[in-house]
């Protein structure tokens, strides 16, 4: 069995990218983090700071899972790493993978204070 993954923005349920995953089991969870809308219009998060991030738990099944979101998420290229945090559903704290992204505030990113990931158009975050 594999380490479950939080997500936190595109590969969310409701995300845009979601069906990447879709068919695998979620639940709500938080990290510890902050949250940046890139000027692309995808977000970032980076673990390094004071803050909640809200997104989702996956269980994952199969590792080879990873080697389609590692593309997704541009690891070879450098935009994102993929690393092992700890995730928190309810009071159970879980280590988890999670891409997370450094310095994105000097790659033109805005922090989103509220944690919590909406794409433009939908709602103000």
């Amino acid at each position: 069995m594999t380490r479950p993954l939080f997500v936190y923005g595109t590969l969310m349920e409701k995300g845009g990218q979601g069906g990447l995953i879709g068919h695998l089991p979620r639940r709500p969870a938080t990290m510890r983090g902050s949250l940046w809308r890139m000027p692309a219009g995808y977000p970032a998060l980076r673990t390094d700071a004071v803050g909640e991030v809200h997104g989702e738990l996956v269980e994952l099944t199969d590792e080879a899972i990873f080697r389609i979101l590692d593309a997704y998420e541009g690891v070879d290229e450098g935009l994102y790493q993929r690393e092992v945090r700890t995730a928190v559903v309810g009071l159970v704290r879980i280590p988890a993978w999670v891409y997370v992204m450094r310095d994105p505030e000097q790659r033109g990113g805005t922090h989103l204070p509220s944690g919590r990931w909406r794409p433009i158009g939908r709602s103000k975050v």
